[in-house]
């Protein structure tokens, strides 16, 4: 009795061997069901499965990517306006200097076409208008007949401000009214003549 309990178990071990392959399992059980098994034949063969199908691989779900932080290349914002700092070039390390000059701009939006920004001064006033369109080859800067082309290199300061424009990255500025001076009341005395 026991070497039939064992001939059956070491017959089953054999079958679920052969069910477990995917590769060969037609010839894997062709063998079994043909009696080579390296376990005594007992009088009740175990019936095997149907050869297994080989699976398709399966489909990937869908993940969420979480999408990477909007890459910039102004370095700090102070309200409307927008802050580059330049590079310094090997001279300047040589002679000490440990920082690039800060130069600030105001996104002004499209007008005519061209996106157009502002340089500011350190105290905030207006240093000039540069504009540029899209795609964009050459950067004007300067009014009336003081106007000049730069080619657009977006490694250089100004280049990286309108590929922050034409990117979307920066906000409109809002424009300020000026607001007319304040009337003079008709009931003060105005100084004669």
């Amino acid at each position: 009795m026991r070497g039939r309990i064992l001939g059956a178990s070491m017959r089953a071990a054999t079958g679920a061997a052969c069910i477990a392959l995917v590769v060969g399992a037609a010839a894997c059980s062709r063998r079994h069901s043909a009696g080579e098994s390296s376990a005594e034949n007992s009088q009740s063969p175990i019936p095997m499965p149907a050869p297994v199908e080989p699976m398709s691989p399966p489909v990937p779900y869908p993940r969420s990517v979480p999408t990477p932080p909007v890459q910039h290349n102004y370095d700090f914002r102070e309200g409307s306006a927008y802050g580059y700092v330049a590079g310094l070039s090997e001279e300047e390390r040589r002679t000490g200097r440990a920082a690039g000059d800060v130069l600030m701009f105001r996104y002004r939006g499209m007008q005519n076409g061209r996106h157009v920004v502002e340089q500011l001064t350190p105290d905030g006033r207006s240093a000039g208008m540069s504009s540029c369109a899209d795609p964009c080859h050459a950067i004007r800067s300067g009014s009336g007949s003081n106007v000049h082309l730069t080619a657009y290199n977006p490694a250089s300061i100004i280049g990286s401000v309108f590929e922050d424009a034409i990117a979307g990255r920066l906000v409109v500025a809002p424009t300020r009214v000026r607001r007319p001076p304040d009337p003079v009341p008709a009931d003060t005395e105005q100084p004669s003549e």
